[in-house]
């Protein structure tokens, strides 16, 4: 497996040519990251009646919540709580994800709207967010969060490190029929 991180060029000292016929020319950097992995782990999962729930045969599509958007498990192998990438592929409305360990929720986000694309990205040097509505990318997408929805980390939450359980609901979840997509790269203070 491959290792990086992020760097800022703080000096480069510009040198004469040795005796020796090199050119050595001495530059410092400052790690701005922990060492990432090049490997991303992407979980994908979609809207699928699962045994918990109840589906009856009535001319409507109708089904209680029983899907498995609820309890996505991600394993954060790393030794630091690392940024991720939460994606919405379908028509949501007001949709919300929660970070649960230990039975702890430690971070949530939610959005107040109808969306048919959302993309969260809480990667510490990229932080944003993109909505977007019947192909048109909604401007200002940070008005959008609901900051009241509890306490912990709200929006840009990061996983911690080991097993978090990630449950996604949304105000249309009976007949939401689009995938979730969960994007991250494990952090290692040492390789």
């Amino acid at each position: 497996e491959d290792y990086y991180c992020d760097v800022l060029l703080t000096q480069l000292v510009k040198t004469e040519i040795d005796r020796d016929g090199v050119l050595r020319t001495p530059i410092t950097f400052h790690r701005l990251t922990e060492w990432l992995t090049t490997n991303e782990t992407v979980i994908r999962v979609s809207n699928q009646i699962t045994g918990d729930g109840k589906k009856y045969n009535l001319v409507r599509p109708y089904h209680y919540a029983g899907t498995s958007l609820n309890n996505i498990e991600v394993n954060n192998q790393g030794t630091d709580d690392v940024g991720f990438i939460f994606e919405i592929n379908g028509y949501c409305k007001n949709p919300q994800f929660a970070l649960i360990q230990d039975g702890i929720i430690y971070g949530r986000c939610k959005l107040v709207g109808e969306f048919d694309y959302v993309r969260v990205d809480s990667i510490e040097t990229e932080e944003s967010i993109y909505l977007e509505r019947n192909g048109i990318v909604l401007s200002n997408p940070a008005s959008y969060q609901d900051l009241t929805i509890g306490e912990g980390y709200v929006t840009f939450t990061r996983l911690k490190v080991g097993q978090t359980t990630i449950n996604f609901s949304c105000s249309n979840m009976d007949v939401f029929t689009g995938e979730v997509v969960i994007t991250c790269k494990h952090s290692y203070a040492s390789v």
